[in-house]
């Protein structure tokens, strides 16, 4: 019986590592540091190049309708999440003095009749040229603001830590564009990492 058990564990342990190094950093990696450029180490399986960012302007590496098809499918597939994909952009944040790539996914909310933005921040390579690369890592998708009857969309904020570090602060006020009905922006539960690795599986998809 003994043997069986201890069979038995070995097998939950090999599971766990394997799902801890799917989504595992690599330490050996050149990472962006505090808004700074750094060269890429090859071969990143948990990091996948998703725009280039030259010249003030943002050009993606993948299919948008496409990405934004798969999410909807895992979404409502596999993790029983009833919407409708709407819009994914990626923007450039200043926070205080440092720019911060931030990638943004929304969705309409069925269930809950309400409009819901994912959010996470990328990281910035040099390449050979002028260009930077945008690079989103697996797990990076980690905020959602959910938002009803605002004037303006609902959309993240982001500050410093007093280590200097940048990290997310929380939702936008929300304005309501009918004072008669209800109205907020607010921030939901932190990601399940089923939710985040769908979306990294869906960039994956829709990459030209």
């Amino acid at each position: 019986m003994k043997k069986y058990i201890w069979a038995i564990a070995a097998i939950i342990m090999v599971a766990g590592i394997i799902t801890i190094v799917a989504c595992s950093k690599d330490s050996s990696s050149s990472e962006t540091q505090n808004g700074l450029t750094t060269q890429k180490t090859p071969n990143q399986s948990d990091e996948i190049d998703i725009a280039v960012w030259s010249n003030d302007s943002i050009s993606f590496l993948f299919d948008k309708d496409n990405v934004l098809s798969a999410i909807q499918s895992r979404f409502q597939d596999s993790l029983k999440i009833n919407c409708v994909m709407e819009d994914l952009n990626i923007y450039i944040v200043d926070v205080e003095n440092e720019i911060l790539p931030v990638v943004s996914i929304s969705y309409f909310d069925i269930d809950n009749e309400c409009s819901a933005t994912m959010f996470g921040t990328l990281k910035q390579y040099t390449n050979r040229s002028s260009s930077i690369i945008l690079t989103l890592g697996c797990g990076e998708i980690m905020h959602r603001c959910m938002g009803k009857n605002c004037s303006k969309p609902c959309s993240a904020t982001y500050g410093k830590d007093p280590y200097g570090g940048t990290i997310f602060t929380g939702c936008t006020p929300c304005t309501a564009k009918n004072p008669q009905k209800e109205a907020f922006c607010r921030e939901m539960d932190p990601f399940q990492g089923l939710i985040s690795l769908a979306i990294f599986d869906s960039f994956l998809e829709g990459l030209n």
